[in-house]
C-alpha cells in the first residue's frame, strides 16, 4: 500500500476528540487528492480516537492511529509521525483547524517542485468553525493552483514555518532529524525553518496550500508567556538571530516597564499577563542564553519510535 500512496498527512492529537471531527470531514473532502493516508498521532489525553477514525473509515479508508504517548509534545508527536508515515511526502495540520478542499492536492503539487513548504492560513473563530466544515471553507474561499516563484517565508534571516500548515519530503524530513525536542512545546517549528534553510535550501511561503487556522482562547496566563519567550529566546541563541528577530526589535527592554505603568493605571491591555510573562521572559532567555550558552539540540527523538 506504501507505494500506492502520494501523501502522509500527519495530525499530533492532544485532548482532540471535541475539535478532530471537524478536520477529518475537511480531510474526507478533499478535492482532485491523490491518494494519501491520514495518521492520528496520539499524544494524550484523548477519549475515542479509535471510534473517530472508524466513523470517517469509509471517507478515509488509510486513517491509522499511532502510538505518540510515551512523551508529551507537539515536535515528539509529529516525529513520531515521521516514523510512522509510509508515503514519500508529508503533509502537517493540527487537529482543531480546517484544511481547505485543496489543501491535499496543491501541498502534493508544490513538494514536486520544492522538497518543502510552508502553508498558508486564515484565522477563523472558534464559533465559525462550530458552524461546520462549509462556514469555514466559504470564509476562507478557493485556492485554485499554486503560481511558480513563490516568496520566502518569512525572510533569508528569519525564516517562518507554520507548524499547523506546511508539508516536507519524508527523506528531508528523516535527513534533518524532525523536531528538536529542547524547544518544550513552543518554537520548534521555526527551529525546523533554520535548519531548512542552514542546509542550503530556501523556504517558499505556499499560501494557496492554505487551512481555516481556528483561534481558540486561551488562558491568559504569565507563565504560558515565559514558556513561549523562553522557546524564542532559545531560537535566537541557537540560530544567532538575535538581530533579525522581530521580538528583540526596538526599545524591547522598556516593554515590560512600560505594561506595568499601564497596568497601575487602570489601563491593563486584554491579556496583561501573557504579554508581561513574554517581555520579562525574552529579557531573562536573552540573559540566560548569552551567558551559559543553548542547550543541545534533541533532534530525531521518536522518529524511530514509532507504534503502528
Amino acid at each position: 500500500m506504501g507505494t500506492e500512496l502520494a501523501a502522509s498527512v500527519i495530525i499530533p492529537c492532544h485532548g482532540a476528540d471535541e475539535f478532530l471531527p471537524l478536520q477529518l470531514e475537511a480531510l474526507a473532502r478533499q478535492d482532485g487528492a491523490p491518494p494519501f493516508e491520514v495518521l492520528l498521532v496520539d499524544n494524550g489525553a484523548n477519549e475515542d480516537l479509535p471510534g473517530l477514525a472508524d466513523r470517517w473509515r469509509v471517507q478515509l479508508p488509510n486513517v491509522r492511529i499511532i502510538d505518540a504517548t510515551a512523551r508529551r509534545g507537539t515536535g515528539y508527536a509529529r516525529n513520531v509521525g515521521i516514523g510512522a508515515a509510509r508515503a514519500p511526502l508529508l503533509l502537517f495540520c493540527d487537529c482543531d483547524d480546517v484544511v481547505m478542499p485543496e489543501w491535499v492536492r496543491l501541498g502534493v503539487l508544490q513538494l514536486g517542485r520544492h522538497p518543502v513548504f510552508s502553508g498558508g492560513a486564515v484565522p477563523v473563530t472558534d464559533e465559525l468553525c462550530r458552524q461546520g466544515w462549509k462556514a469555514a471553507v466559504d470564509h476562507v474561499g478557493p485556492h485554485e493552483d499554486v503560481p511558480d516563484g513563490l516568496p520566502l517565508s518569512g525572510t533569508s534571516t528569519y525564516p517562518i514555518l507554520m507548524g499547523c500548515s506546511f508539508g516536507i519530503t519524508a527523506e528531508l524530513a528523516r535527513r534533518l532529524g524532525g523536531f528538536d525536542l529542547s524547544f518544550g512545546s513552543q518554537g520548534e517549528d521555526n527551529d525546523l525553518a533554520f535548519r531548512i534553510v542552514a542546509s542550503g535550501l530556501t523556504l517558499p511561503d505556499a499560501g494557496p496550500v492554505c487551512i481555516a487556522y481556528r483561534c481558540r482562547i486561551r488562558p491568559d496566563s504569565f507563565r504560558r508567556g515565559m514558556s513561549i519567550a523562553r522557546s524564542h529566546a532559545l531560537l535566537c541563541a541557537r540560530h544567532h538571530a538575535w538581530a533579525s528577530s522581530p521580538a528583540y526589535q526596538g526599545h524591547w527592554l522598556l516593554r515590560p516597564l512600560r505594561t506595568v505603568a499601564l497596568i497601575a493605571t487602570g489601563r491593563r491591555p486584554p491579556r496583561w499577563r501573557e504579554d508581561l510573562g513574554r517581555q520579562v521572559g525574552l529579557i531573562l532567555g536573552r540573559v540566560r542564553f548569552v551567558l551559559l550558552g543553548a542547550p543541545r539540540p534533541h533532534l530525531a527523538i521518536g522518529i524511530g519510535n514509532a507504534v503502528n
